[in-house]
């Protein structure tokens, strides 16, 4: 790997929205798996171990990031106590290597590792409902699912034959707003909107109410029928 700016953080939750303006190494002191892995960052290096399935661990997998864990404490601190420096990280098949690089942070590169940066232009596609409510694993495809579902069906095959594959059902793209529009849910679609009013509004309570509110929804019968 190229070089890389350390930077050290408490939570990697409290910073997993920065974009970062340098190739920077985060060495964090807790993640709990639920984060994101911030723009700009190419390892994370952390004390504890989440589940290889956690949000954090597929999101760092997908990014090609590294995402490693180190039980020693006396590497971690070394690795601590190199903020704002250079590194170079190598993974290997059972370890990852690091070496210092002489030279630090100017000022204003230190700059852009505090600020967040512009926001990378994206385009989304809403996907459309297909027909089908719920859909298994041999027909998962990018239209109807998202990646981690058809990594599911990916593997089968491809693992030995003792390697337990799970049985695997999910609801298809669109289901939501298929279950929004049907006329079972007119009352509680109404309450939605106002709500949505509401917090469009600057009234942020609304947002417990949004979520109390989509958990009144009725399930309609052709719903049931499919599984």
């Amino acid at each position: 790997m190229d070089n890389q700016y350390v930077v050290v953080v408490d939570k990697l939750l409290t910073i997993q929205n920065n974009s970062y303006g340098q190739p920077t190494i985060l060495v964090a002191k807790s993640v709990k798996g639920e984060e994101d892995i911030p723009d700009g960052a190419v390892a994370v290096l952390i004390p504890n171990m989440p589940d290889v399935l956690s949000h954090v661990s597929v999101r760092a997998r997908n990014s090609e990031v590294c995402f490693a864990t180190c039980f020693d404490p006396n590497i971690l601190a070394d690795l601590q106590a190199n903020e704002r420096k250079l590194l170079q990280i190598k993974p290997i098949s059972a370890d990852v290597v690091y070496s210092k690089v002489e030279g630090g942070l100017t000022s204003a590169s230190s700059a852009n590792l505090n600020e967040e940066g512009p926001l990378p232009s994206i385009k989304l596609v809403r996907k459309q409902f297909g027909g089908r409510y719920a859909i298994s694993s041999e027909e998962f495809t990018s239209e109807v699912v998202g990646a981690k579902s058809r990594n599911i069906g990916y593997i089968k095959g491809k693992v030995l034959s003792w390697v337990g594959i799970p049985t695997s059902v999910v609801l298809s793209f669109g289901v939501f707003e298929k279950v929004l529009s049907d006329g079972l849910n007119q009352k509680v679609v109404e309450k939605l909107q106002l709500l949505k009013k509401n917090l469009g509004e600057g009234d942020f309570s609304a947002l417990k109410e949004l979520r109390k509110t989509v958990l009144e929804l009725s399930t309609p019968s052709q719903l049931v029928c499919s599984f």
